[in-house]
């Protein structure tokens, strides 16, 4: 069947280049190493955007990823002054 995944799926290259990569609930908490409890109550509370499908939710890895970069802190000299 080529790069084709099953009968009527779209070729591989397409779906690859389309589509952001969509993690369930566990495998965002296992790539943020935090609780499934954790990634819900964030969702929750609008830390994160989430997509629903059906039942089902999923976050896209590059807003996991923004969610880290803005919780990076700048250090501090030791006068408390950001450096």
């Amino acid at each position: 069947m080529g790069v084709l995944q099953g009968k009527g799926a779209m070729p591989m290259s397409i779906i690859e280049y389309e589509r952001p990569v969509l993690l369930t609930v566990e495998q965002a908490a296992e790539y943020l190493t935090v609780s499934d409890r954790f990634i819900r109550r964030i969702r929750y509370e609008g830390r994160i955007p989430g997509v629903k499908l059906g039942k089902h939710l999923r976050f896209k890895k590059d807003d996991l990823d923004r969610f880290i970069e803005e919780g990076i802190k700048q250090p501090r000299d030791l006068d408390g002054r950001l450096s």
